[in-house]
Formats: C-alpha cells, structure tokens, sequence
C-alpha cells in the first residue's frame, strides 16, 4: 500500500507540507556493506506517484548519490543552477551528494506520472534534507525553460 510522504519528510521537528495525492512507498531501505566504505552504507528505493500537476517536493538534498528512472509520465527535473528539462517514460537520472535537487515534479498536467528512486545514505541520518531559504521559479515557468531547453 501506498503511504503518504508526509510521515517521511518530517526533520528537526518541522513537517514540509506536501501537495495532496503524492505518494511514495518505500520499496528496499537496506543496510549495505561496501567494500573500503564499510558497513554504514544504507540504500532506500521509493516508489513516487505524482498526480497530474504536482509539484513534487520543495528543493532538497539527500546524504548520498540518488538515481531513480521514469516509469510512466514526464519529470520536470533540475538540479542546482542547471537548466531544468523534462524527462520522458524510460529516462534515468543522476543527482550526486552535493547536489541541490530543484525539481522533480510532474511535467503533465493530464496525467500521472510514477518515478523510482533509490539514494544512499547513512543508517539513522535523514534521507532528504529540504533546503528551507531556497527560492525557486514557479513550475510553469520552469516547464517553459525545460521546452525551450528540448527545442535547442
């Protein structure tokens, strides 16, 4: 069953309100031994179900790497001060550490779009961080840089 992000997304006491109908399961949350890392390695893969429109989750930033692939739909996606784009059914996508994930929100606003992710990080640390001064454009005129982006 699906479980609302709501439970999950809540850090330092404070909850980051979310966009009604998103919903993420938790489909691996596994502790890792890597070699020359160690055994404090753990991998969580999410399955996301974004409603048409949906904004996604407000910039953040996870401990470790995050890849994830686009299962049906389109992902507006961006990271730090790139150019944002539109991700179709079947693309994957990278966001190393360091990385501020700006969006990853429906590009449609007809249909659903469901995306995995899977991000490393450290057991008992938080797997996204939301990023609470950071100022992003409106998902309208995101999407409108990302077509202008595939046009070129």
């Amino acid at each position: 069953m699906l479980i609302l992000i709501t439970v999950l997304l809540c850090f330092q006491l404070e909850c980051i309100p979310i966009a009604e109908g998103l919903q993420i399961e938790t489909i691996l949350d596994q502790p890792l031994v890597v070699p020359n890392v160690g055994p404090n390695v753990l991998v969580t893969t999410l399955l996301i179900t974004m409603p048409p429109g949906d904004t996604g989750l407000p910039a953040h930033t996870h401990p470790g790497p995050a890849v994830g692939y686009v299962v049906k739909g389109e992902v507006l996606f961006q990271v730090n001060d790139e150019l944002p784009e539109i991700l179709p059914t079947g693309s994957t996508f990278y966001v190393n550490d360091s990385d501020f994930h700006v969006w990853d929100a429906n590009a449609s606003n007809t249909t659903v779009c469901i995306v995995t992710a899977t991000i490393f990080g450290r057991p008992m640390e938080e797997a996204t961080t939301f990023l609470k001064d950071f100022k992003r454009e409106n998902r309208n005129d995101a999407l409108a840089r990302a077509k202008r982006r595939g046009e070129n």
